[in-house]
């Protein structure tokens, strides 16, 4: 651990994965593009003033908040930790990359926490070497639009995600394979995503481009 201070342009952040807030400073867990996973220290000052109004804090308000000026300060403790095997493969990273853009485009004001308890059950899954990342395309686009109130009614078809997080691993994979062959259901969750988001993610496009790769 070292005392530092990191300038990063926004969009080499990712996504939160935990916060804790004290009355002087916050604790962010992220996991970021270029730095893996990493903790550091925000403090709250009178610079911050949004900052301190999150309840509960978020990174999400945070870039958002920022990305107006190109960049965010990070002043205190950082400790980097392996990223698995998502770093080397372009097709899985490429994944992470669309789900982390697409959940900092589209979060507001609302409670975050369902966002990031997908995003990390994703990530696990993402790094099962059996599973391939186009079978998680589906999965990643219901719950998001599920999360983000936009899922029609009549597309209320999967289970909840926490049966899905208690299924075995070889459960798991033969029901992703299954949902993974429903392609007119992917066209369709695709087609509702392109019509929710305020704008669509670059990684959007480049998902086929790196499973061509693959």
């Amino acid at each position: 651990m070292k005392q530092s201070t990191t300038h990063h342009k926004v969009y080499d952040w990712a996504i939160l994965l935990q916060s804790l807030r004290s009355h002087h400073q916050l604790q962010v867990t992220l996991l970021t593009k270029s730095c893996n996973i990493q903790k550091s220290y925000l403090p709250l000052s009178s610079r911050t003033d949004t900052i301190q109004s999150i309840k509960p804090a978020s990174l999400l308000h945070v870039l958002l908040h920022m990305r107006s000026e190109g960049f965010i300060h990070i002043h205190g403790v950082s400790e980097s930790h392996p990223f698995l095997s998502i770093q080397h493969n372009l097709d899985r990273f490429s994944r992470f990359a669309f789900w982390a853009e697409s959940l900092i485009l589209s979060m507001n004001s609302g409670d975050d926490n369902h966002a990031f308890i997908f995003m990390q059950s994703l990530l696990h899954w993402l790094n099962i070497k059996s599973i391939p990342p186009v079978h998680l395309d589906s999965v990643f686009l219901y719950y998001f639009l599920l999360i983000n109130g936009s899922l029609p009614e009549t597309l209320h078809i999967l289970p909840s995600f926490a049966h899905l997080n208690s299924l075995s691993i070889t459960d798991l994979q033969q029901y992703l394979r299954i949902l993974a062959d429903n392609r007119q259901l992917y066209h369709s969750l695709s087609h509702l995503y392109q019509e929710y988001m305020p704008m669509m993610p670059k990684s959007f496009h480049q998902l086929r481009i790196y499973d061509s790769l693959a």
